[in-house]
């Protein structure tokens, strides 16, 4: 791509390097880190995930949007967790900054190496490790919803063993669970996601060496600098 891409809203390539080369040279500098998030991260995010989720919920209709905006949302999940982890997606596998495969953690052969990190495992990490997620999502609840909602909508359009999917109030508990159905609501899903970027990810970001240098890394690889 060239220097004249846009990446972010209005934003290109060309004025990542710029900004970028800023955050190299002074990485204690939150200016620069603030635009970084505001200018580039969160632009894109918006432009190109939250105001279409946005604009679905504005729908008059009650019936299937939810379907769309868990879908978009699914997306996001893996994009946060990579950008966090700083690693790179090329298919069929996960690489870190220096080109290594991520192995999982939990996933080990007969003699104890990692097998290739799985989406699953990069969905599941991120919904049980990451405020506000991780005081609703267990570890055994985001597998449940990473193969009964997010997998099943995108391969089935549609959800699996009883989880139902709702709009619910802003207020309300993300997951209610029940005795043969589990409601995911996507209003308190939608705020949520919303607190996790503009707090959660965002206070780690200017505060953390590791998640400057993976946020770097992520939009490096964006850029295809």
């Amino acid at each position: 791509m060239n220097d004249n891409t846009k990446i972010a809203g209005s934003k290109n390539i060309g004025q990542w390097r710029v900004l970028r080369q800023k955050l190299i040279d002074d990485p204690a500098n939150n200016e620069n880190w603030e635009e970084a998030f505001n200018d580039f991260l969160l632009a894109r995010i918006n432009a190109r995930y939250f105001d279409p989720i946005e604009a679905i919920t504005k729908i008059k209709a009650k019936e299937g949007k939810g379907f769309s905006i868990v879908a978009i949302y699914s997306s996001l999940i893996e994009f946060f967790e990579t950008l966090k982890k700083g690693y790179d997606f090329q298919q069929p596998h996960y690489l870190d900054k220096t080109g290594n495969m991520v192995r999982s953690l939990v996933n080990l052969d007969p003699i104890g190496v990692g097998q290739p990190l799985s989406n699953r495992e990069v969905f599941v990490n991120f919904l049980s490790e990451n405020l506000p997620f991780n005081a609703v999502f267990s570890v055994m609840l985001a597998e449940s919803f990473y193969f009964n909602v997010r997998c099943s909508i995108l391969h089935q359009a549609e959800t699996h063993s009883n989880w139902f999917i709702k709009e619910g109030n802003a207020s309300d508990a993300i997951l209610q669970i029940n005795i043969d159905e589990t409601i995911l609501r996507w209003k308190p899903l939608k705020e949520a996601f919303g607190n996790y970027l503009n707090v959660t990810y965002k206070n780690t970001l200017l505060a953390d060496k590791l998640t400057k240098t993976n946020f770097i890394f992520k939009w490096d690889k964006i850029c295809e600098i």
